[in-house]
């Protein structure tokens, strides 16, 4: 297995479209009652929505959108790049940044977030991650290497592979299993900008991209509670894992 650095030199290859942190609390009712956002920033959200049986917090961190969404069941906070209309139109689809760079953004967060988090079931990890290319057919060339056991059809559309790899977690808790979960894609986009400055222009920039989501946590037959002093532990380990296969690809 190559060093962090080289795998930090590939899986940078990856630009990160969003990031993610998931915890699945034990307690309902205590989900929905706290202020998750104040926990964290000590100050109330720019925005929040209300939803039957739903809450959003929406606010800025650094350059980056980012937002906290609660149910009963988990709460997520979700960062993801601020777009608006005055910008000047990407030429590819809008990302944080590089992979390991995106990591090194959300990491500082997800740690102060597991400090203060109440009693939790499962926590999860997970990310968007784009390669632009220049064609279909090139994208399906660049998921080849990364999935080597998959005949891809060059000519075929909507391709589309789903796989989990179950692992045992290493971080101490005992029979905990991590699921690998990797969603490997390849797609044409287009993006449209409406300009008010200029009489509600509209731009728009069109390619072809590799998609990779990721989707990294514990597995729910783990029936306890996850033990609060291995929280980052356990969280160091799922980055660990979806960095391996953005670098590696899907391996066993």
């Amino acid at each position: 297995m190559l060093d962090s650095q080289n795998q930090d030199e590939r899986s940078g290859v990856w630009q990160a479209a969003s990031m993610r942190v998931t915890v699945f609390p034990a307690d309902a009712e205590e989900t929905m009652r706290r202020d998750w956002w104040r926990d964290l920033f000590g100050e109330a959200a720019e925005r929040i929505s209300n939803k039957p049986m739903q809450r959003t917090a929406e606010g800025r961190y650094k350059d980056y959108g980012l937002s906290i969404q609660v149910d009963p069941v988990r709460v997520q906070m979700v960062l993801a790049p601020r777009l608006n209309a005055e910008m000047e139109l990407p030429k590819g689809l809008p990302t944080l940044s590089d992979f390991p760079t995106a990591i090194q953004t959300l990491s500082p967060l997800a740690d102060r977030w597991l400090e203060k988090c109440p009693a939790i079931n499962r926590l999860a990890f997970g990310a968007v991650l784009v390669e632009n290319k220049e064609s279909l057919e090139v994208c399906y060339q660049r998921l080849g290497q990364y999935l080597p056991d998959v005949k891809i059809d060059p000519h075929a559309r909507d391709f589309m592979y789903r796989i989990n790899r179950q692992r045992l977690s290493r971080s101490g808790v005992a029979d905990l299993w991590i699921n690998r979960l990797s969603t490997w894609s390849a797609i044409p986009w287009k993006l449209e900008m409406v300009s008010s400055l200029t009489d509600r222009q509209v731009t728009s920039s069109v390619g072809f991209a590799c998609m990779l989501d990721l989707d990294i946590n514990t597995a729910a037959e783990y029936e306890q509670q996850l033990p609060h002093d291995r929280l980052r532990d356990i969280w160091k380990e799922l980055i660990a894992l979806g960095r391996e296969i953005a670098h590696h690809g899907n391996l066993p």
